[in-house]
């Protein structure tokens, strides 16, 4: 199968999707299907401006020029490849392939909800609000979907406008460069690393 993973632009501050796309690249790869990964290139973000307005350029390369050029890409590629979105705030993407076999992976809609207003701790400013929306828009022309949790699937669902094709939730793997280590040792390193005494235990809370 020919696959081809969207994923953000690596010129953007997180870098955990471009990693997460790379680890379905390297797994897809390893079954014997071709995988190329498709990104915005940093064209007016490496023009020199000041870091807010790089910001803007940023968002001109992902969502002006990127489109453009994916469009006559996507009309060179066969029918049947499979177009993956490593994340749903890709969603002003999924348009350009919304007839053509996709998956689009979500991960939480924590920035959606805040957005309209579900944690007011959090506030959103007006442009985010309407960068949330632009992504709304674009994700609900999916059909196909897998979330890495029921809640994020249920938040998915509430933020639908119809029911997906598919939906299904598939727990994200476990970094391979984790590994099993003494617990002392462990406890040592922490204690060190975070300059507090881990020495007769923790709790480690992880929420997500």
């Amino acid at each position: 199968m020919n696959i081809v993973i969207f994923t953000h632009p690596e010129f953007m501050p997180s870098q955990s999707m471009p990693r997460y796309a790379n680890m379905l690249a390297d797994g897809m790869k390893q079954r014997g299907h071709e995988v190329s990964i498709w990104q915005p290139s940093p064209l007016f973000f490496n023009q020199h401006f000041p870091g807010t307005l790089k910001k803007w350029l940023g968002y001109v390369d992902q969502y002006i020029v990127f489109p453009l050029k994916t469009r006559r890409r996507i009309k060179r590629i066969p029918q049947e490849t499979l177009f993956v979105f490593a994340d749903q705030a890709l969603g002003p993407w999924v348009p350009m392939v919304k007839n053509r076999p996709h998956l689009i992976h979500c991960h939480d809609f924590l920035a959606q909800r805040s957005a309209l207003g579900e944690f007011p701790q959090n506030p959103v400013s007006v442009t985010g609000r309407l960068y949330q929306s632009f992504i709304r828009r674009g994700y609900r022309k999916g059909k196909n979907f897998i979330s890495v949790s029921y809640k994020t699937r249920s938040d998915l669902h509430k933020f639908l406008n119809t029911v997906p094709s598919l939906s299904e939730v598939v727990y994200n793997g476990l970094n391979p460069r984790f590994y099993k280590t003494d617990p002392h040792n462990a406890r040592e390193l922490l204690s060190q690393k975070l300059k507090i005494d881990l020495s007769g235990g923790y709790i480690l809370h992880v929420w997500g």
